[in-house]
This record gives C-alpha cells, structure tokens and sequence, in this order.
C-alpha cells in the first residue's frame, strides 16, 4: 500500500461537500479533517463560538452568520463566490455549513 493508496481511502471515508453553483461549477468545502491544523484550529474556534450563541436574539443571529461565513469562506475552495450566491440568507448559510459539518 502506498500513500496514494491511503489518499483514496481517505478521500472515500471523509468526502468534501460540494455546492453547485449558479455559473455551473461546484464550491467544494474541504472536511474539517483534511484542513491543515492551523487552518483546522481556526475553524473548530469558531465552530465553538458559534455553537455557544443564542440564535434566538438578532444581534447574535447576525453574529452567527457572520462567524458561519468565516467558516465557509476558509473551508470552501471558492468561498467568495459560494457567500455571494448564498447573498445574506441565514438560513440558506446554515444549511449548507450543517451539510458540510455532518
């Protein structure tokens, strides 16, 4: 077996998630992980401070997506064009960070 080999079996037990977008390619966010630890580490700080707001309150509803935008746009292969496509909508943001989280 070689690394090659081993990069397969990764590639197949921890798939990226792709989104397709409006211009007919895909934006592929990369599994927490297969990210680079510095990069892993960044993420996983905010997935924590995302997970401990109050959705429920405006002002940390727009926190939440802001910090969720972080996260796509550091994961995401064509983060830039993926949040402008996902123009502002929370849900929408959610939705696809949930997918990629599962």
């Amino acid at each position: 077996m070689n690394l090659n080999d081993l990069r397969t079996e990764a590639d197949a037990e921890h798939p990226p998630v792709t989104v397709g977008l409006s211009d007919g390619t895909d934006a592929t966010l990369t599994p927490l992980l297969r990210l680079p630890q510095t990069v892993r580490d960044t993420v996983m700080a905010k997935l924590a401070d995302l997970d401990g707001q109050d959705p429920a309150v405006t002002e940390q509803a727009n926190r939440q997506a802001h910090i969720a935008a972080d996260i796509l746009r550091t994961v995401a292969d064509k983060g830039e064009q993926l949040l402008a496509e996902l123009d502002g909508d929370v849900v929408l943001t959610m939705k696809v960070l949930g997918k990629w989280r599962a």
